[in-house]
C-alpha cells in the first residue's frame, strides 16, 4: 500500500482541481484538506516511530561524535594504524571516516571482514611493516600504552 496510496491521493487531487469549473470551490476545499489530513494521519506512526529510535538513550549513547573522530585522526597523523575492532560494524566507520582522509590504515581479519571482505570479497591485503598505533574500543585499554582514549575508541601503541 505504500506505493499505491499516495500517488492514488495525489492524482485525485489533480482530478478535483481540474474538474474545479463543475465543482463548488468549498467541496473541493474540503476534499483537499481530507486529503491532506488522511496522509498526516497515515504518516503519523511511522513519524513517532522514528522519533523514538532515533532519540531514544541507547542511540544517542551509540552516536559517535565528530569530534572523536578528528581526535583519532590527529593523533594517528602519518603514522600507521592497525584498526583492530573486531567483528563490529564500527569498522566501517573508521573505513569511510579515516579512510577518506588518506590515512594509512591497516586492518585484522574481522575488521577486514565487516568492513570490506564481506560485501567486496576482497582478501585482507598483506602487510611489510607492521602499524605503530592500533584503533580499539575504549574498553579494550588494556591492550597497549594508551595514546587516545575517547568514549567509545582508544588508539594505543602497537607493541610489536
Amino acid at each position: 500500500m505504500t506505493g499505491i496510496l499516495y500517488p492514488t491521493m495525489l492524482c485525485g487531487l489533480g482530478l478535483l482541481a481540474s474538474e474545479v469549473q463543475d465543482l463548488p470551490r468549498r467541496a473541493l476545499s474540503l476534499t483537499t484538506v481530507g486529503c491532506l489530513v488522511m496522509t498526516a494521519v497515515l504518516r503519523t506512526p511511522h513519524a513517532l516511530a522514528a522519533a523514538r529510535r532515533y532519540t531514544c538513550p541507547e542511540a544517542i549513547a551509540k552516536s559517535y561524535s565528530k569530534g572523536e573522530i578528528d581526535q583519532i585522526a590527529n593523533v594517528i597523523g602519518e603514522q600507521k594504524s592497525l584498526v583492530d575492532l573486531g567483528p563490529s560494524r564500527d569498522s566501517i566507520l573508521m573505513l569511510v571516516e579515516l579512510g577518506r582522509r588518506g590515512l594509512a590504515l591497516q586492518w585484522t581479519a574481522d575488521a577486514w571482514l565487516v568492513a570490506v571482505a564481506g560485501w567486496r570479497g576482497w582478501p585482507l591485503p598483506k602487510y611489510e611493516t607492521p602499524a605503530d598505533l592500533r584503533i580499539i574500543t575504549s574498553d579494550r585499554k588494556d591492550i597497549g600504552r594508551s595514546v587516545f582514549s575517547g568514549p567509545h575508541f582508544a588508539v594505543v601503541r602497537n607493541e610489536h
